[in-house]
């Protein structure tokens, strides 16, 4: 992807470089399906903007000064990409950033200019270095580290500040107390840093305070799209909406598929996303599954709303007829629900499950605040025609949405959403805990 790069030729960022650095981004978090918190995602979107509008306020006060605003937006949306590898790492990861930087190519003057690691664990050890560590870094090494520092949000979704940071790093002890890599006096360098650079900034011009207030209303946001859990189908019909089916038909989770929806609930809570909005299928599988994540999550006061649009494909054509659900599987299942054999049935096309699906989604987004989570439970195919949608520009073709990303019962979806408002990248929320689904 960097191969013929300005990054990689010339060692001069433009922002078609920028742009291949987010194409990466986007296929990374897909392929690694990452184990880290949603502020993870936070971060790596406010610290590249808040890195370029300093550096731009830089370039307005003085010329004189070596402020390359370009390579410290391109190297901000890499610079935690060490996560993706190793999620708990500590001092590691910034180690595995320099390792992939200059695997990719990235010309040495850009990987420069992060904060040089090995200084800076000798400074630590050694108070009488602290100043003359700032003294030596450059002015990009200086906003990228700042940019770093304070592009996170809290637990309560409010911009860093330096009380909010220093209390963060106070936190330090407790998530990397065990990690031999770590040593309190790391964190007080930080911090120690962190104060040299605001008070560098004030003394050129440059308030600091000003520039983090403007992106308060900067960053993503999130929506976990989840299909219901396991089912208990003792008949082993071929279901559809309850709205379909004689009321001694209608599918209830089974005893797996409710601790599946309840560890699902508890993982998105450990993962520190900030639910705000969950909405739901009317239909019972969905309505049981709602319940029993919103026991994982622990958030009874958040309402939960049942939306038509978030409902099964319209597909009673099986169930009608009696189908046993062996033989539907042999009849192709679910690309065997949109041919021309259920005409009569007018079963619904995969264009206007896509809309209904997006239509919804689009919704919700629209209502969430920044940083905040929506989750929507629905059924396999409208989650698979709807995403699918998403990877590749089209409606999939009916014969080809089970070879596509198709959830399983209980399997949970993350849709980055950036801060344009635009739909980022996604990725399968994955963790030991979780109790896995069957695709039927």
């Amino acid at each position: 992807m960097f191969s013929r790069s300005n990054a990689v030729r010339t060692g001069k960022v433009t922002q078609s470089d920028i742009e291949i650095v987010k194409r990466l981004l986007i296929k990374a978090i897909t392929t690694t399906n990452p184990e880290v918190f949603a502020s993870y995602f936070v971060h790596v979107m406010i610290a590249p903007e808040l890195g370029r509008r300093i550096a731009d306020k830089l370039k307005d006060k003085s010329n004189e000064l070596d402020v390359r605003r370009d390579e410290i937006e391109f190297l901000l949306w890499l610079h935690e990409i060490g996560r993706l590898v190793d999620p708990q790492a500590y001092l590691k990861d910034e180690l595995i950033d320099i390792k992939l930087l200059t695997e990719f190519g990235i010309a040495k003057p850009i990987i420069e200019m992060l904060l040089p690691i090995d200084k800076f664990i000798k400074a630590a050890t050694n108070r009488k270095s602290t100043d003359s560590l700032f003294e030596s870094l450059t002015p990009s090494q200086r906003i990228v580290n700042l940019a770093d520092n304070f592009g996170k949000r809290d637990e309560k979704g409010k911009l860093f500040d330096l009380k909010s940071l220093s209390k963060y790093l106070k936190t330090e002890k407790s998530r990397y107390g065990g990690n031999p890599n770590w040593k309190p006096e790391y964190d007080l360098l930080q911090e120690s840093i962190v104060k040299n650079t605001i008070k560098w900034l004030s003394e050129i011009g440059i308030n600091f305070d000003q520039i983090l207030k403007s992106l308060t209303d900067y960053g993503p946001k999130f929506v976990i799209v989840s299909r219901h859990g396991e089912l208990e189908n003792p008949k082993n019909i071929v279901y559809n909406r309850d709205s379909v089916m004689k009321p001694e038909d209608i599918i209830h989770l089974s005893g797996y598929g409710r601790g599946q929806m309840k560890v699902l609930g508890k993982l998105i809570k450990k993962r520190k996303f900030r639910v705000s909005h969950v909405s739901h299928s009317p239909s019972t599988r969905a309505v049981e599954s709602k319940d029993e994540m919103m026991k994982g999550l622990g958030m009874r006061d958040i309402p939960a709303i049942s939306i038509d649009n978030l409902d099964d494909v319209y597909a009673p054509g099986g169930y009608l007829e009696g189908i046993n659900m062996d033989v539907f599987k042999a009849m192709g299942g679910s690309s065997n629900t949109y041919t021309h054999r259920w005409d009569k049935y007018k079963h619904e096309k995969l264009d206007h499950l896509v809309a209904r699906i997006d239509k919804t989604f689009r919704e919700m987004v629209k209502n969430l605040g920044i940083g905040e989570t929506g989750i929507l439970i629905s059924h396999g195919d409208p989650i698979a025609a709807w995403i699918q949608h998403h990877i590749a520009g089209k409606i999939p073709e009916p014969e080809e949405l089970q070879n596509g990303l198709y959830p399983n019962k209980g399997e949970a979806i993350v849709a980055i959403i950036d801060p344009q408002r635009k739909f980022f990248t996604h990725y399968i929320l994955t963790d030991p805990s979780l109790k896995a689904g069957r695709r039927y």
